[in-house]
């Protein structure tokens, strides 16, 4: 698959043709390599990402936690997850539109991808589940500093159209490794619980319209 390589001229006209022939061929099989390098890594993409926020999907997710587990227990280092949940967000599909439900999910993504750190990771679990993989945690403060940052994000309402905007919080739970698993499962299981019970200690009187600064 040396495809930049190329037959040199010749003098005998014959071999020289036979020469340029045989570089043709290699130019339209270089061009044909990397159009299916290119449609290979498009395929793997779309199997990685969730379509609608473009952020990686669960599966990807779960593998980018089992790959910091063994690079804590390696290293001996602590890392945090956060789990992410649209409060009363059905209530915005229902009364707005599933459209209207896209535009929050890519508001969301958005939002919570401008204030990670660098080299964090987030992702799209489902509907209007997040995640959110915090490498390298120096402190339990950093892990509630980035929680404070997209709870502020979350405070400008979201465009929906039609000169409509909702304000949608989020709820958040949050995991640590290993104090609360040592495991992917164990890991997402307590972010899940952690999640839920700031859910139901909420207020929740669903999605509140306000008028769009458009």
């Amino acid at each position: 698959r040396t495809f930049e390589r190329r037959a040199p001229g010749a003098e005998i006209a014959e071999v020289d043709d036979l020469s340029r022939g045989f570089n043709a061929l290699l130019d339209e099989l270089q061009v044909w390599h990397q159009q299916l390098d290119r449609a290979h890594e498009a395929l793997l993409h779309r199997a990685s990402h969730d379509t609608l926020s473009g952020l990686p999907n669960r599966s990807a997710f779960v593998d980018a936690v089992g790959i910091a587990i063994r690079s804590a227990q390696r290293n001996g280092e602590q890392f945090a997850m956060l789990f992410l949940d649209g409060d009363r967000f059905k209530e915005t599909n229902d009364r707005y539109g599933h459209v209207a439900g896209d535009r929050v999910i890519a508001a969301i993504s958005a939002r919570i991808s401008e204030v990670l750190r660098f080299g964090d990771t987030a992702a799209r679990m489902g509907g209007d589940e997040f995640a959110i993989l915090i490498h390298h945690l120096d402190a339990p403060e950093d892990v509630q500093a980035v929680a404070d940052r997209i709870r502020a994000a979350m405070l400008i309402p979201i465009e929906i159209g039609d000169s409509i905007a909702v304000s949608i919080g989020l709820s958040i739970g949050c995991a640590i490794y290993p104090d609360h698993g040592q495991d992917v499962e164990a890991l997402i299981r307590y972010a899940d619980e952690q999640m839920y019970l700031d859910k139901h200690s909420k207020n929740r009187t669903g999605p509140v319209a306000v008028p769009s600064s458009a």
